[in-house]
């Protein structure tokens, strides 16, 4: 199998450059547009990958060797349908000239005629055994010749003979016969097969097998490659397709543009903390819950002037409770351990002034028995109110995001914060979360100082952050 690309400006030269080079039944593999300058002299240009069979391109070589330069040029231009009868038509010559320069003059090439005297066909009858002829003195001993039965004028069988090298030629010819008509049977199963695929090269754009034109083919690729889900995106370009109108929805930069506008549109945001006092950070270990909380911390002390408490409910993670007494000790505010359900009764008491008690939960995946019931059991309970966090770092794969979020939504959380945002170019993962949950985002963590890298959300840096709108 022959695999080569070809390059040309349009899609109706680089064809060209297909036909010519391997032939009116090559295959196109791919095709694509280059719109980022690394084409043909920097400019735009198409790219188109095809492949042909060995045996194919063979026979093109074979059909073309012989053709002086104006019949060559008068080929090559020809349509592919002509090209093909031409390629077939002199690949039967070829095997026909080759046939009778193989073919022997007659089936034995050397016969020793015995003597036809009537006496001797007389003494003979028809199936009965005939002693070996003895060696004539013409011919060597050493030939080695072998008795041949064969028929006569009369009808009669009679035996001949000829030499053990001239019985090798024979048996040669005959094997070289026999490969060429299993070639030309493999050559003729090959041609229907290539028959039967549909030479169409649409088929192989990104999205062609959700039913995405080829003009919109590259809208797609980019949504996918930041990491929205291919099924979100052919909705989205669907419900393009059909408010934009037919011809709107052939410009692809109007197009993206409506996408960024859809998905934005039906993200939900919650652009600052709630009233209520207690605010609980949950999710896995290493996503970011303590580092977001003393970012919120922060904010709060600094910004809003609120009164403010740290508790910390992980007593599992070595040195997680110690971390937290140092950041409230350098943020000067109360600062406490709670291990059991009835410590919120005493700790109420003592910070009844207090505006918000940010909460850090041990990092759990509550895929063991026992997390879940511990968790609902631990959690602080207030008249006051109690709003959870979901804390996920958005390096993480998706369907492991996703499992997650789908086991904590069952203990209930509010809304979500989205940390690491600066280590990642794919922030699709915001919109297949939120088309999945349909919980509102709160923030985002973009690096690791306090409280500088802490965004509150808005829909319009979402979709910066989605998209690369400013770079």
């Amino acid at each position: 199998m022959q695999v080569r690309k070809f390059e040309a400006k349009t899609m109706k030269e680089a064809l060209e450059l297909v036909k010519t080079h391997m032939g009116p039944e090559a295959i196109i593999l791919s095709a694509k547009d280059n719109h980022k300058g690394f084409g043909l002299v920097g400019g735009t240009s198409v790219e188109v990958t095809a492949a042909v069979t060995d045996e194919v391109l063979k026979r093109k070589l074979l059909a073309e060797k012989k053709l002086k330069e104006e019949a060559r040029m008068r080929f090559q231009r020809a349509s592919a349908k002509d090209q093909k009868r031409f390629i077939n038509k002199a690949f039967d010559r070829a095997i026909e000239t080759e046939a009778k320069v193989r073919r022997p003059a007659t089936s034995i090439p050397y016969i020793d005629i015995e003597d036809e005297s009537p006496k001797g066909r007389a003494g003979r009858v028809m199936g009965a055994p005939t002693p070996a002829p003895q060696p004539s003195r013409s011919t060597p001993i050493s030939q080695n010749r072998a008795p041949v039965p064969v028929q006569n004028a009369g009808g009669m069988e009679q035996v001949v003979s000829y030499t053990q090298q001239q019985l090798q030629t024979v048996k040669q010819k005959s094997s070289h016969v026999a490969a060429l008509e299993n070639q030309i049977r493999e050559l003729k199963g090959m041609i229907e097969s290539f028959n039967r695929v549909p030479q169409n090269f649409v088929n192989a754009h990104p999205g062609a097998e959700d039913g995405i034109p080829y003009v919109l083919s590259e809208v797609y690729q980019r949504m996918v490659k930041v990491g929205i889900d291919s099924n979100l995106v052919v909705k989205a370009l669907r419900k393009a397709q059909s408010t934009l109108g037919a011809d709107s929805s052939k410009k692809p930069a109007l197009v993206e543009a409506w996408m960024v506008q859809y998905f934005m549109k039906n993200l939900e945001v919650t652009e600052r903390l709630s009233t209520d006092r207690y605010q609980v950070f949950v999710g896995s270990t290493g996503q970011g819950k303590t580092t977001s909380l003393v970012k919120i911390a922060s904010h709060l002390l600094l910004n809003e002037k609120k009164r403010v408490a740290i508790v910390s409910m992980d007593t599992m993670k070595v040195g997680a409770a110690d971390q937290l007494k140092i950041y409230a000790q350098i943020l000067n505010v109360p600062f406490a351990v709670v291990r059991r359900p009835q410590d919120w009764a005493v700790l109420e008491s003592k910070l009844d002034r207090i505006d918000h008690i940010l909460v850090d939960a041990p990092g759990f995946t509550l895929k063991t028995e026992g997390e879940p019931e511990w968790l609902r059991r631990m959690l602080p309970t207030s008249r006051q109110g109690v709003r959870m966090h979901w804390v996920q770092s958005i390096v993480a794969r998706d369907e492991e995001v996703m499992g997650l979020a789908e086991r904590y939504s069952k203990i209930g959380f509010q809304d979500v914060i989205f940390t690491r945002v600066d280590e990642s170019t794919r922030q699709g993962m915001i919109v297949n979360f939120q088309s999945q949950f349909k919980k509102p985002i709160l923030g985002f963590g973009t690096g690791v100082q306090i409280p500088e890298d802490f965004q509150w959300a808005n829909k319009e840096h979402i979709a910066d952050l989605i998209f690369r709108i400013t770079r």
